[in-house]
């Protein structure tokens, strides 16, 4: 085994492509909480922001103003692992490459979520005697890009299920004939 190429198999690809809908689906959860929890605070808190800290500040800038970049980072992303699956079950590349950047989508969730919770429980003594708060970051961004990474992931999978029952028929008896008939 040592020194020879690994060739990357139908359960790798299998697990990959699993994985990597995982990983998008925990980082919509993620982007999800983080908006549902911005939205729970009041507008009233964030008037006199100078004496907040910068870590509640540039949680509430980063959730509200880049709320379609976050969309748009974990539709890439999903896009971006989705290619690399593609190409490892075309054996052009490892599909260690996509179990990577899967690992990285995850650890990048665990990074957001650590600092939502940090965002989150610096305010939670002053918003609680404030009353509640109406929506500042809005749900149709997010609805859009879980609609269409729902359907990247299903079109890729489907792809190559149909890729691979098609590869698996082998010649027809059209090929046969046209290589035994005289020119």
């Amino acid at each position: 085994m040592l020194g020879h190429v690994r060739r990357t198999s139908r359960a790798d690809v299998g697990m990959s492509i699993a994985f990597v809908g995982v990983a998008y689906l925990v980082w919509a959860l993620t982007i999800g909480v983080i908006r549902h929890s911005i939205n729970k605070l009041p507008p009233a808190l964030f008037a006199g922001a100078s004496d907040l800290s910068a870590v509640v500040t540039s949680f509430r800038a980063a959730a509200v103003n880049g709320a379609l970049i976050w969309d748009v980072c974990g539709v890439t992303w999903l896009l971006i692992s989705l290619v690399l699956v593609v190409g490892a079950a075309r054996q052009r590349w490892s599909v260690s490459w996509a179990w990577f950047s899967v690992l990285l989508q995850a650890l990048a969730c665990v990074l957001l979520g650590l600092w939502g919770v940090l965002g989150m429980l610096t305010l939670r003594g002053v918003a609680s005697s404030m009353p509640s708060a109406a929506p500042s970051a809005g749900w149709t961004t997010f609805s859009i890009a879980f609609a269409i990474a729902l359907l990247l992931w299903a079109t890729v999978l489907v792809w190559l299920l149909s890729e691979r029952a098609r590869l698996r028929r082998g010649p027809s008896l059209r090929d046969g004939l046209r290589t035994h008939v005289g020119s």
